[in-house]
């Protein structure tokens, strides 16, 4: 369904909907236009065409919604992301404490919690973005975390070619590189 809604990519969510709700229109102009008998409910191919045509559309709609939801969502996390990453180490320190007056007071822990160290990578919200919301954010929040992996200079100390900046944005680009070094179990979310 991906290459049905390609052809989205470079248009706003009002766009792209308003082009499809008047291809609804349409679907529903034809069906009411059509003179087509048919015996006992059956369905003649035209019918079933724009039957399965709307159900296209209707899938389209839902997945450019969901696209909009999920972008929402990344633009959120990362507006909050520094919040986020003080509650966590608020939390490290409440735990730490916690399992310490534990011992202390010679007692046993039965339940130590174990976050995430502090400092919470940025390439996975950047390979996650690059998957699942926009490949252009993933790539941009990678060159931002990682500025020099990007721009190495060659043996002599001069600047890459053109022709080596374009595959190696290339490679920024596809897909399957913002994902490769996931931790396991953070492949989807």
């Amino acid at each position: 369904m991906d290459e049905c809604t390609a052809h989205f990519d470079d248009l706003d969510l009002e766009t792209a909907d308003l082009i499809l709700k008047l291809q609804l229109q349409d679907v529903e102009e034809l069906r009411a236009n059509s003179k087509d008998k048919n015996r006992d409910g059956e369905l003649n191919d035209a019918q079933v065409a724009l039957s399965l045509f709307e159900e296209n559309i209707e899938s389209m709609r839902s997945i450019l919604f969901d696209r909009q939801m999920t972008q929402s969502i990344t633009a959120a996390v990362r507006a909050d992301a520094e919040a986020i990453a003080d509650v966590i180490r608020e939390e490290e320190v409440a735990c730490e404490d916690h399992a310490h007056a534990h011992r202390l007071n010679g007692s046993c822990v039965t339940s130590e919690v174990h976050l995430q160290s502090g400092d919470l990578s940025k390439k996975i919200p950047a390979r996650l973005a690059g998957r699942y919301v926009s490949q252009d954010v993933g790539y941009e929040l990678l060159k931002d975390i990682e500025p020099d992996k990007w721009r190495e200079p060659d043996d002599h100390g001069q600047a890459e070619s053109s022709i080596r900046g374009s595959a190696r944005e290339h490679a920024l680009r596809d897909p399957s590189n913002l994902v490769r070094d996931l931790p396991r179990g953070q492949e989807v979310l």
